[in-house]
């Protein structure tokens, strides 16, 4: 059995890439496409018993804010992936981990395949966002706790999708600077 290996030059061609601004520009269209809310309930001791309560409540809050949501995962191009982690510390106290990830569909260049005449392509499911945040509290008020925390998470989202809009101009004007004239 041989293996062989190549070494592929490094790629030299000037190329924008927008997610190498100083904000995540794949975000700007995050409210405009269907998107499903997924979440992963690893909690254990009677920490979080409302599970179905704070999907709906999150669902609620994004709708309320003009994001398409969907009910269905094979009907999203996008997942807000919610997941939460924990248990009991004592009979009284619970700890918990959140991790919040925002997962979009998005075309990646296969370099390894693309030349100067040919550009390969594939679809992938990406993260281009990920959050969390870590509560120990009371188990009387750990429900509570937890959707404070998702909801901190979705704030960052939406004010991260507000500074790449924001510098949108910015980025647009690159591009027309980069392209040669006719």
């Amino acid at each position: 059995m041989s293996l062989y290996g190549q070494a592929i030059p490094p790629d030299t061609r000037q190329i924008l890439r927008l997610d190498s601004s100083k904000h995540n520009m794949a975000l700007i269209d995050a409210m405009n496409i269907p998107t499903f809310i997924e979440m992963v309930d690893d909690v254990k001791g009677g920490c979080w018993t409302d599970v179905s309560a704070a999907k709906a409540k999150i669902e609620l809050f994004l709708l309320d804010r003009g994001w398409k949501i969907v009910s269905r995962p094979q009907d999203a191009v996008a997942t807000i992936q919610i997941s939460v982690i924990g248990g009991a510390l004592t009979s009284q106290f619970c700890s918990t981990a959140i991790q919040l990830n925002y997962l979009k569909y998005a075309f990646v260049s296969i370099e390894a395949l693309s030349n100067d005449k040919m550009k390969a392509d594939t679809l992938a499911l990406m993260t281009f966002l990920s959050l969390g945040g870590i509560s120990s509290t009371e188990k009387s008020s750990s429900n509570a706790q937890i959707f404070k925390l998702i909801q901190s998470c979705l704030n960052s989202i939406l004010v991260e999708i507000k500074k790449a809009k924001n510098q949108l101009p910015e980025v647009l004007n690159k591009v027309v600077d980069t392209v040669p004239n006719s």
